[in-house]
């Protein structure tokens, strides 16, 4: 338990000193979890859960019988219908309001807030009923994982306690991954062109990896960024069953007049979570057509804020990476708020690159390949990459691309040797990198 003590509420009180003058037993002053002082003790909510996770199915369900809707009345539920059934001044029935106005998904469910994967429950009954997690009538969807929940013990009894009227809260169940080890940025259907599988098959091109290599693979970004070789909506579904999410973009060395309203098409019917990789690469394809299809393509995320935005940025041979990643900054700043979640990929900047887009767009974050191993990869970019917060940091595999020493080409399964050579810049430990880059992308892409 940790502390000796124990932070009993007025009703748990009641109930021991209860329990404890039936059996004839002294009450003490203070009550005890170590060592147990009063047996009802017991009806503190930390005993009850540890109590409870020792319990079999079996027993589990019995212990749930006995907080049936037939013999407990359910507080929150009697303050939902009182207030379904009041009035207002011009004697119409009021709607149900909640102090979280609920809102409807994308799948139709309703949720209480913004952010479907929390709830905090901010007020008690002022019942003296006991306070129970299990709340009658709850179907299996509105379950609530206490351990999911903040626990705050009792305010002193000097302070005001402010009741609010009780409110039912429906709560989204969260799954949480396990990630260790996320590829940020790969192209799967150019990998599978390379090594000849058709259609595209996630579960081949990840057995390309030498044993001693393979550090496992939890979850990757696929990004679809040539329109000739688009998913279909089924392959981008098949792939999220495994982990396995997508972007669609229009790659800037690959633009032609009429993607972009194919583009839209798809950002709203597939389940994608990313608009990529778009953005300017003068070595390459029609300079003012980048331009142009650049701001038609942010124009559509504007409204679909939801979205990562992941970027390319390339410069010409006359142009040098700072006033690359400056024009391409301004042309998002001129259309994005500050908000805006962004993904620069194979990122080569310098430290002032890095401060310039931090210091407007707080949530960018930014994603290393094996470029960081070869000879151009510049002094002031491995600085920057020694200096960028750990929070900020993302490895890529970018397949079929920068491979591997010894190999053809590249995949996501190499994953583990891009943050060997990461670490090796920042001084610090693969695994670490590994498992911190992989944390960063859940946020990011699974968030």
């Amino acid at each position: 338990m940790g502390r000796e003590e124990c932070s009993v509420d007025d009703w748990t009180r009641q109930v021991a000193v209860e329990v404890a003058e039936e059996l004839g037993m002294p009450v003490p002053e203070v009550f005890r979890c170590v060592p147990l002082n009063s047996p009802g003790v017991i009806f503190q909510y930390r005993i009850m859960l540890e109590v409870m996770s020792l319990l079999t199915l079996e027993q589990h369900k019995e212990f749930l019988a006995h907080f049936s809707s037939e013999q407990w009345s359910d507080p929150v539920q009697e303050g939902m219908e009182a207030d379904v059934s009041s009035t207002s001044a011009d004697g119409s029935p009021d709607e149900e309001v909640g102090v979280e106005k609920r809102i409807e998904e994308e799948d139709g469910d309703s949720s209480t807030s913004a952010d479907a994967h929390k709830a905090v429950i901010a007020s008690e009954s002022s019942s003296t009923s006991p306070r129970r997690p299990w709340l009658s009538g709850r179907s299996s969807e509105e379950s609530v994982n206490m351990s999911d929940m903040e626990v705050v013990d009792e305010v002193d009894a000097e302070e005001p306690v402010v009741r609010e009227a009780p409110r039912r809260v429906r709560f989204t169940p969260v799954f949480p991954f396990n990630f260790y080890s996320v590829d940020s940025h790969f192209h799967l259907d150019r990998l599978c062109a390379r090594i000849g599988i058709s259609p595209v098959n996630f579960a081949k091109t990840v057995r390309r990896v030498r044993p001693e290599e393979n550090v496992g693979l939890d979850g990757a970004v696929a990004v679809w960024c040539d329109p000739s070789t688009y998913p279909t909506k089924r392959q981008v579904s098949q792939l999220r069953k495994n982990k396995v999410v997508s972007v669609i973009g229009i790659h800037p060395g690959k633009v032609i007049e009429v993607d972009v309203e194919r583009l839209a098409t798809m950002l709203d019917s597939y389940e994608v979570v990313g608009l990529g990789e778009v953005g300017l690469d003068g070595t390459k394809g029609d300079p003012e057509l980048q331009r142009r299809t650049l701001d038609e393509a942010l124009v559509l995320l504007k409204a679909r804020p939801r979205l990562v935005l992941v970027l390319h940025c390339r410069p010409g041979p006359r142009e040098s990476f700072m006033s690359a990643y400056y024009e391409l900054f301004y042309r998002c700043k001129g259309i994005h708020s500050p908000e805006q979640r962004i993904h620069l990929h194979c990122f080569n900047g310098s430290l002032e690159e890095v401060s310039l887009w931090l210091g407007y767009f707080p949530n960018t974050y930014f994603g290393y390949s094996l470029m960081v191993a070869r000879r151009d990869f510049s002094e002031s970019s491995k600085m920057s990459l020694r200096r960028i917060d750990g929070g900020r940091l993302l490895l890529e595999s970018d397949a079929p691309y920068f491979p591997a020493a010894g190999e053809e080409l590249s995949s996501p399964s190499f994953i583990g040797v891009t943050a060997q050579e990461v670490a090796k810049i920042r001084g610090c430990s693969w695994r670490v990198m590994l498992q911190q880059t992989a944390e960063n992308d859940q946020q990011l892409y699974w968030g």
